[in-house]
């Protein structure tokens, strides 16, 4: 029995080894043909392209051996308890030592990532430096330029050459974070009055000059652009701040573009990191070899304002990406000043993870030291840390446990082999189970459903017909089963009515074929017909194509005679409405194309550009109409706010707020003293009141008075109110009575009264939205009187929500 147990513990253990052979073999196959199958791969693309190669080449031999194994186990006899104990300690160990492999090398993977990270670290640290001192740079340049263009004309700009430079130039695109450029001159002290005067003479009113201290000279700000926003700077005495004062006499005496320690600027009027650029210029011919001789020799300076975070925007994203910044002023000793970061304002937090890569970089600008701190992001550690590594050891663990599985598997064979046996035998009596389960809800699903099937088995012939069918068609089912496609075509179509586009079940066919859309069987081609008395509908069909063993075909019919005739209806709303929207077009496009071509009098010209503004006051309100008229569609009123409402209130807002006509009076009001509540939208009330008052005026060209009262009355058991607004204008005839709170249907025709058509319509929504009605009482010649209807709170409640 022992020799028996080391026996089989011994054939298991050749078995592993065959497979760490098998596995061998072929990666070193797959290793020596990578480099010719797919050249110039990264890291991530070898290993994965790798580890396929792999799977495709080994799994086959693999499941080859295995299957061996399991076939040589369920002929031989069952194994002794202690050769079973013994065996099952051969899938821990293959798992143990193919996991500690994979380790193993996922360490050496992440060393060798980690050299390269840092390599491409370095080149982006590189390119974010390149790409801060290249912003400073070009901000140095544009005072270049300045002191270049001066040197060509042999003296300074003076203001207005300086504003035609400026404005030939995009500043913030060519110098990102220049926010003007100046001109700044020496000015004697005793010189100010007649400074000041002469800026005054100029055009600067109520000019001074901002200066403290008493030196002798003062740098003034002489001009700057452009102008607008930096007004404030005009006049500033620039040496009276020591860290303008050290930055300028330090320009003056060296000669070059020096940058100023950080300032706060005038013009803006709030504390932002700021510096100042100085360039000097001196007069031409004079000598500049000693600094004595540059500062008799100056005549001025030119300066540029930058805003730092203006300066740095822009950066590129992916180097932003991949790395962070931060840059500080060392300059002279001071102490450390931050000047402008990317990095997040928690990273001072000690519990957020430290940057695999840092860097230090300086950066010298105008005379000053910055430091440039760099550090690599989160997500580039992510991208280029131990992810590789990570992924190597679960693919590790994955062929470990696969490897384990199998040689557990070739032991346990035979009992696996049964209990898959019983396990398919339970399968397949739950798939009954389940298609019965299937097949009967199906059933009830079709019994159930508004839409009619038609299934049609291999040979062509109907098969099954869902309930439905004869409802919708009006043929009954029992009488169309069994019959070929061809019969049954010709007995539906029987039904419908004649010119349909599709006469024939084969007519759809060929449609679907002709248009390509019958590619698997998975594709339909609908058609939809209008079907004949007593079952008078119109009827969307739906023939698809099978696959399957038993069904070749089936044919959808669904009922959407509700749809088409919505459809209908908006194609007449969106004719009207481009109907009207065309009549103002296409008066504002002649009247233009007046003013166009053709030269006419101031006069004419104002009568057409006032023809023009009413009929774009015309367009805004149906526009404005319509899309009243749409949200009201599309909320149904779920968007109105329901509030206990005074009318007599509501309706002196909206007459104290009305704008008469000219030369017309107010309207005549009548209302009870005491409140008359109604339940209602405020605004929409409001609005519904205003249309109809309105249409009283305009309807009533020649004048006459307008009434507005509040009516009582019990409609239905219950107490009502009225608005009732009265004229004594054109009235309407029986004809366009009939047609009033139609979409754009206006009972003038000649024009000359302004209106869209809308306005009743609206308040129609309105009303029913709120559960009241409108009633019209007209008379053609005599005027038209029009009451809208609410139910009236009941006066308990009104009283209860006073109290």
């Amino acid at each position: 029995m022992i020799h028996r147990a080391w026996r089989n513990v011994l054939g298991s253990a050749r078995l592993v080894v065959e497979l760490l052979l098998i596995v061998a073999v072929c990666e070193v196959v797959v290793m020596f043909l990578m480099p010719s199958l797919a050249p110039g791969l990264t890291a991530w693309q070898d290993a994965l392209l790798d580890a396929l190669v792999l799977s495709v080449m080994a799994a086959p031999l693999l499941t080859w051996r295995v299957h061996r194994m399991v076939s040589r186990a369920a002929s031989a006899r069952v194994l002794a308890a202690p050769s079973l104990a013994a065996v099952r300690m051969l899938p821990w160990l293959v798992f143990v030592l193919g996991i500690g492999l994979s380790m193993w090398l996922a360490w050496g993977l992440h060393r060798q990532a980690q050299h390269a990270a840092y390599a491409r670290f370095e080149q982006v640290a590189d390119s974010l430096k390149g790409t801060v001192q290249g912003r400073f740079d070009r901000a140095a340049d544009g005072l270049r330029d300045i002191a270049s263009a001066s040197t060509l004309m042999g003296h300074v700009l003076d203001r207005q050459a300086l504003s035609t430079w400026v404005k030939t130039r995009n500043l913030g695109r060519e110098y990102p974070g220049l926010l003007a450029l100046s001109l700044i001159k020496p000015i004697p002290r005793a010189a100010l009055p007649d400074y000041e005067a002469r800026m005054q003479a100029q055009g600067f009113q109520g000019f001074k000059v901002r200066t403290e201290g008493q030196a002798p000279v003062l740098y003034l700000i002489d001009a700057i652009e452009p102008l607008g926003p930096n007004r404030q700077a005009l006049g500033f005495d620039v040496s009276s701040e020591p860290a303008r004062q050290e930055a300028l006499q330090r320009a003056i005496d060296t000669g070059e573009a020096t940058l100023s320690a950080q300032v706060h600027l005038v013009q803006l009027g709030y504390p932002r990191p700021a510096f100042l650029y100085f360039l000097p210029l001196y007069k031409p011919g004079w000598p500049v070899a000693t600094v004595a001789q540059r500062r008799a020799a100056l005549e001025a300076l030119v300066s540029a304002p930058i805003l730092l975070e203006g300066m740095l925007d822009g950066l590129d994203p992916s180097l932003l990406y991949q790395a962070q910044y931060a840059l500080y002023d060392v300059s002279g000793g001071r102490a450390t000043v931050l000047l402008a970061s990317s990095m997040p304002h928690d990273q001072a937090d000690k519990r957020a993870p430290a940057p695999q890569f840092t860097s230090n970089h300086t950066v010298s600008v105008g005379g000053r030291t910055l430091a440039l701190r760099i550090r690599s992001t989160t997500a580039f550690d992510i991208d280029n840390g131990y992810v590789m590594a990570v992924w190597l050891v679960l693919l590790g663990v994955l062929l470990s446990g696969m490897a384990a599985v199998s040689v557990w598997l070739m032991n346990t064979g035979r009992v696996w082999a049964r209990q898959m046996a019983q396990s398919m035998t339970a399968d397949l009596q739950a798939a009954q189970a389940q298609l019965r389960a299937h097949s009967q809800q199906m059933s009830a699903i079709f019994s159930l459903s508004p839409d009619a099937f038609v299934s049609f088995d291999m040979a062509g012939c109907v098969s099954y017909i869902s309930p439905a069918w004869a409802g919708l068609t009006g043929l009954s089912s029992q009488a169309l089963l069994g019959l070929t496609e061809a019969a049954f075509s010709a007995r539906l179509f029987e039904r419908a009515e004649p010119g349909q586009s599709i006469q024939g079940l084969a007519a759809l066919k060929q449609a679907s074929a002709a248009e390509g859309t019958a590619k698997d069987h998975a594709d339909a081609t609908r058609v939809v017909v209008e079907m004949r008395p007593p079952a008078r509908r119109m009827l969307e069909m739906r023939l698809s194509r099978s696959e399957g063993g038993t069904v070749s075909q089936v044919l959808h019919v669904r009922d959407v005679t509700i749809e088409t005739e919505v459809d209908q209806m908006k194609s007449a709303f969106l004719s009207m409405a481009a109907h009207e929207l065309r009549t103002p077009m296409a008066s504002i496009f002649g009247f233009t194309e007046l003013l166009l071509t053709r030269e006419l009098s101031p006069d004419k010209q104002r009568d057409l550009l006032g023809r023009i503004y009413r009929q774009s006051e015309g367009m805004t309100a149906i526009i404005n109409e319509l899309l009243d008229l749409a949200r009201i569609d599309a909320r149904q009123g779920k968007d109105l706010s329901f509030n206990a409402c005074n009318l007599a209130e509501l309706l002196e807002e909206v007459i104290r707020d009305f704008k008469l006509p000219a030369q017309r009076q107010a309207p005549f009001t009548h209302w009870p003293e005491q409140p008359i509540m109604v339940w209602v939208d405020r605004q929409k009330m409001q609005q519904a009141v205003l249309n109809v008052l309105s249409n009283a005026y305009k309807y009533s060209p020649q004048g006459g008075d307008v009434r507005v009262r509040i009516l009582t009355a019990h409609r239905q058991g219950k107490p009502h109110v009225g608005v009732e607004i009265q004229d004594e204008g054109m009235g309407l005839a029986p004809d366009q009575l009939a047609r009033v709170g139609e979409r754009f249907y206006r009972a003038d025709k000649s024009g000359n009264i302004p209106g869209t058509g809308l306005g009743v319509a609206i308040v129609n929504e309105i009303l029913e939205l709120m559960g009241g009605h409108m009633t019209l009482h007209s008379e053609h010649g005599r005027g038209s009187t029009f009451t809208l209807w609410l139910a009236r709170m009941d006066e308990q409640v009104v009283l209860d929500d006073r109290r």
